[in-house]
């Protein structure tokens, strides 16, 4: 998956760039990565291996796989969670009412699996955004203008 950003700031290998919301920001799994700016953007941290600079317009790619792993740990992960927790509710305690407890309790236990994946994922290497392109440059946006 690719998006356009603009670089906000760049230091090293890292630049914090801002990102439009698009139609594929309200289904990607991964938004939760992302932080909202003052204007609506979403704001996120990616590897500048090409030396962009702040305030030029970059193409960032996303891997499809950290998405299709995220959508599973959002989505599916909770889902096992409830159902184990029914499950064990009911062999522990012998009733409906012990499985919902015991389903709440996955659920609950499931977020926290969510939340521990989605922190250790923030920290690898590999599933954070690259710059892939410079589309425009900051200081190419009023060049040609004026002498005359």
């Amino acid at each position: 998956m690719t998006e356009r950003a603009v670089v906000q700031t760049a230091a090293g290998r890292m630049a914090t760039l801002a990102i439009q919301g698009s139609e594929a920001c309200t289904t990607c799994c991964a938004r939760t990565a992302c932080t909202m700016g003052a204007d609506g953007s979403r704001v996120i941290e990616a590897f500048n291996p090409i030396g962009a600079r702040a305030g030029d317009t970059v193409r960032i790619s996303i891997g499809s796989g950290v998405v299709l792993l995220a959508a599973f740990v959002v989505f599916i992960v909770p889902i096992f969670g409830i159902l184990i927790g029914y499950a064990v509710g009911v062999s522990v305690g012998g009733s409906q009412h012990t499985g919902v407890v015991g389903a709440l309790v996955g659920l609950i236990v499931s977020f926290l699996v969510a939340r521990w994946w989605d922190r250790r994922m923030l920290r690898s290497k590999r599933h954070v955004p690259t710059i892939i392109e410079i589309v425009s440059r900051a200081d190419e946006v009023g060049s040609g203008m004026g002498a005359g």
